[in-house]
């Protein structure tokens, strides 16, 4: 347990160099959970600086040394990071957090982001392809920008600031029609998919 988040798994490793902690190591079934961002992995590893998490990396466990392979499908499940209306998973996750601000997350190998936000726009004639926007890519790198709190007691949050599929990207994603009449969660959404080497969506808030 750390400020901002908590790490659990049913085994902990944990590297004390020095008599400062540089690396915590969480296997089987490890969870992170933070103010905003909840990730499971079979193996989730915090690299630390001056006390604060530096970088997280969630992956399948591995066989170590003279280990049987590892064979539970459990410990091979793709990590998965979930925060508010957004999903993302890959073969392997890796955050750079520097001073444990949140800056970049790179999902590699199989990496597949999916959005929740436009769900509203869903109606019952259209295709579960197309239920939620989503982005895929051999690898996709998520920025983040840090928020200030607009009234006294609230805390500064992230938001996704850019997304960027590399290698094989794909995307689909809804908008209203431009029927000006048309009404969301009743007429179908216009829907987008875009195929490329690299896709980059730019957002806003």
């Amino acid at each position: 347990k750390s400020a901002g988040y908590d790490l659990a798994g049913r085994t902990m490793n944990i590297a004390v160099p020095g008599g400062e902690i540089s690396r915590v190591l969480a296997r089987h079934q490890a969870v992170l959970t933070g103010n905003q961002l909840r990730m499971t992995a079979p193996a989730i590893s915090v690299l630390m600086s001056d006390g604060a998490m530096d970088r997280l990396v969630a992956m399948p466990l591995r066989p170590e040394g003279e280990e049987e392979p590892v064979t539970d499908s459990v410990d091979l499940a793709r990590p998965l990071a979930v925060s508010d209306k957004f999903e993302l998973t890959a073969d392997s996750l890796d955050v750079r957090a520097p001073a444990q601000v949140l800056d970049k997350m790179y999902a590699v190998g199989k990496a597949r982001g999916e959005s929740s936000a436009g769900d509203s726009l869903n109606v019952p004639s259209l295709p579960e392809v197309a239920r939620k926007d989503w982005i895929e890519g051999d690898t996709l790198v998520v920025t983040f920008v840090k928020v200030e709190p607009k009234q006294p007691g609230d805390s500064a949050h992230y938001d996704l600031d850019q997304l960027v599929a590399q290698g094989d990207a794909r995307s689909l994603y809804r908008i209203l029609p431009s029927d000006s009449t048309a009404r969301p969660g009743i007429d179908p959404p216009a829907v987008h998919y875009v195929l490329g080497t690299q896709i980059t969506i730019v957002l806003d808030s």
